[in-house]
């Protein structure tokens, strides 16, 4: 998820910007094949790939607030998943940091939501009937990009040992908690070919027992780049670009859009993928750049709407496991939203999103 500041725009547009242009409607366009492998299957974790798919929302905890606190936002914000925008899992979704790209350490800081807190958050959602999902990212402060993607571990031994003695214990809570899936990581674009994955994800399976997945970064997912781990859950976060939609497009134009990119990908991939983040500005111009959630422009809640609508629609047509939202920040008030570009509270894409439960339905 990279969350972008205005410096980098153009930066991040050239990173993001590599789809290709939308097909008119009406041309009917062959997709690639695969230039890669469909992964073994392995032993860590079992999916049901025949399960009702997930419609769910990306709490974020951008504070590791008093206990007190998290409870009623916990209680407000879950209960606004599930009752308003009809979701039926929510990925709880917290920040760790490194001190540079190139750092072997990864850290919790003052505000990295504490374990006892997302027990705190799991607890509510299960009372709720929410399927939980555990998220962790990591953040680089100081760099001028402070996106995960670019880090790259002088010494990746010691980067792995201690990014897993941060998860370890939200491991043992969703352990505890009887969490589906932990996403162990998320985009991780410059160490995607690591051959520390494997290990890393067997060790964090001795201790966790439910489903291990990732987030890839959407061109480490389709083809031609196409790296994934060999893990029975996969997971990928989708912001590929569409510099030649209007804000006025149909749901069914952008749909097109991602028919190309998933038409590329094997069934038996397919039915392991989980979306594990999809957002984008409800403004004018932002097909060109999805991941890009801070930039000003003209409201166009139409450009959200579309596109969350198209990402459900994925999800039925290529029966992927389901879906995640991004974001609702823990401390939102839904009665109240925030004015941002990104939010979709009391807009169009949240009716987008409670719309889904249908399409999936």
């Amino acid at each position: 998820m990279r969350r972008v500041i205005l410096p980098l725009l153009t930066v991040i547009f050239v990173a993001t910007g590599c789809g290709h242009p939308l097909v008119p409607a009406g041309i009917v366009k062959s997709s690639p094949s695969p230039t890669t492998q469909t992964p073994p299957v392995a032993t860590i974790g079992t999916i049901n790939v025949h399960s009702k798919p997930l419609l769910g929302v990306d709490l974020y905890a951008t504070n590791n607030y008093p206990a007190a606190t998290v409870q009623a936002y916990g209680e407000r914000m879950l209960s606004y998943i599930k009752d308003t925008l009809k979701a039926n899992a929510v990925s709880i979704v917290w920040n760790l940091y490194m001190s540079s790209d190139t750092a072997n350490r990864v850290w919790a800081g003052r505000k990295t939501l504490s374990v006892a807190n997302v027990e705190i958050l799991t607890e509510i959602a299960k009372q709720d009937g929410l399927t939980v999902y555990y998220r962790p990212l990591i953040f680089v402060p100081s760099a001028r990009d402070t996106w995960e993607g670019k880090v790259r571990a002088a010494d990746p031994a010691k980067w792995f040992n201690s990014y897993y003695r941060m998860e370890l214990p939200y491991l043992k809570a969703a352990q505890q908690f009887g969490v589906p899936e932990f996403v162990a990581e998320t985009e991780m674009q410059n160490m995607n070919e690591d051959p520390g994955w494997s290990p890393f994800f067997q060790r964090i399976a001795r201790v966790y027992h439910g489903n291990v997945s990732y987030a890839a970064y959407e061109t480490d997912y389709f083809p031609p780049q196409r790296h994934l781990q060999n893990l029975a859950a996969l997971g990928m976060d989708m912001y590929e670009s569409f510099p030649r939609l209007r804000a006025s497009a149909s749901a069914a134009a952008v749909l097109a859009g991602w028919e190309y990119y998933f038409n590329q990908v094997p069934k038996s991939v397919l039915e392991r993928t989980t979306i594990h983040e999809t957002g984008i500005e409800a403004r004018a111009g932002a097909y060109a750049a999805p991941s890009v959630l801070g930039a000003p422009g003209r409201l166009a809640p139409k450009v959200q709407a579309s596109w969350f609508t198209a990402a459900c629609i994925t999800v039925k047509k290529y029966d992927l496991r389901g879906v995640f939202f991004w974001k609702v920040d823990l401390a939102d008030n839904p009665v109240h939203p925030a004015r941002s570009l990104s939010t979709f509270e009391g807009r169009a894409g949240a009716r987008a999103i409670a719309a889904c439960a249908s399409i999936l339905g």
